[in-house]
């Protein structure tokens, strides 16, 4: 009877500890491989990636919506903050600031804008920026994660204005674009 008690210890333990490690690492590690996918279409971090539209054969986003158009941002504050718009649309539409972890630090939707633009400066808690009245700080607590950028499809007819739409959204270094402008 001793025996088998220690059996089941052993195996409480295995579990507990297993269920900690699965829960602590896992949506890191997914997170990861999304981010190293979306680097790989993007063409690096902190730059745009512009899918295809979604259609039920699409799986670059874990289940994406059909009637959504998505662009996404892997970003990296390594070599410093990074700079996101989003354009106001007559539709729905969203940007949301995602952590390497899988938490949603941020998100905006074009209710909370006022005018056609909003700029959003994504940063470490050690990472200084010249304030403005123009933009929207987002401290994020990792140097990585993705920026993901939402529009509503309303109708197949409409797809066209949104493609063009989702496309002038931008992510970029905050000091080279702010250089440029």
């Amino acid at each position: 009877m001793k025996r088998l008690a220690h059996w089941f210890v052993f195996i409480a333990i295995v579990a507990v500890v297993s269920h900690l490690v699965v829960v602590r690492y896992t949506p890191k590690a997914l997170m990861t491989l999304i981010m190293f996918n979306i680097n790989s279409e993007a063409g690096g971090a902190n730059r745009l990636y512009i899918p295809e539209r979604i259609t039920a054969k699409s799986r670059k986003i874990v289940r994406p919506a059909p009637d959504l158009a998505y662009t996404v941002c892997a970003y990296d504050l390594s070599d410093g903050p990074v700079m996101a718009t989003l354009n106001a649309s007559d539709n729905y539409t969203s940007l949301a600031v995602f952590a390497d972890n899988t938490d949603n630090i941020f998100a905006v939707n074009d209710q909370a804008i006022s005018g056609k633009l909003v700029t959003v400066v994504l940063r470490t808690e050690q990472q200084e920026i010249q304030p403005a009245t123009d933009v929207i700080e987002v401290t994020a607590p990792s140097d990585k994660g993705l920026i993901l950028w939402r529009r509503v499809i309303p109708s197949n007819a409409d797809w066209p204005q949104v493609d063009a739409a989702r496309r002038e959204v931008s992510c970029g270094s905050y000091y080279q674009t702010k250089s440029d402008i």
